[in-house]
């Protein structure tokens, strides 16, 4: 790097696990149980984009990526990118969202919270026994908890907190 020699440092330091392995990998693993995933360009009509430039300028091999994007495009597929500069992708996008540096997780929330609670668009199954969605969240921030210490779930037919392993739920 740059940066520390001119400074004289005789230390350098490469990685691309910041950017690469060490959030794209993991996350592939526990929500696909797989080491890498691939955009379903194939049959995807809406393509949101947060911060990527996946099917432009980056990604899992970028040549294939293109061209499956460029295909994509043939076909209908409307892309929209959400991000703060005028990037590749931004410019290639049929929309492109200006939103200020810093607020993409705030932007995440409110797309989910309107998916589930004004368009009810989710797998309610998935949600319950897949997810941690069920559990309340006390005023701390962590799973609120019972007397004994055992996490906390609404139960709608009783219209009260019950325990996460009553089994009356």
């Amino acid at each position: 790097w740059a940066w520390p020699a001119a400074f004289g440092s005789p230390h350098f330091f490469s990685t691309v696990g910041q950017y690469c392995g060490a959030a794209y990998h993991p996350i592939n693993g526990i929500t696909d149980t797989s080491f890498a995933a691939v955009n379903d360009y194939e049959y995807c009509k809406y393509w949101l984009q947060v911060g990527a430039g996946d099917g432009f300028s980056s990604h899992l091999h970028l040549s294939g990526s293109a061209k499956r994007m460029a295909d994509a495009r043939m076909n209908g597929m409307r892309v929209v990118t959400v991000e703060p500069r005028m990037s590749p992708a931004a410019a290639k996008a049929d929309e492109w969202v200006p939103i200020r540096p810093g607020t993409d997780r705030a932007f995440a929330l409110g797309l989910m919270h309107s998916m589930v609670f004004e368009h009810k668009i989710y797998d309610r199954g998935f949600l319950q026994h897949r997810t941690n969605a069920p559990y309340l969240i006390g005023p701390s921030g962590s799973y609120a908890l019972s007397a004994d210490g055992k996490a906390m779930v609404w139960d709608r037919v009783a219209g009260r907190a019950r325990e996460w392993d009553d089994p009356g739920i």
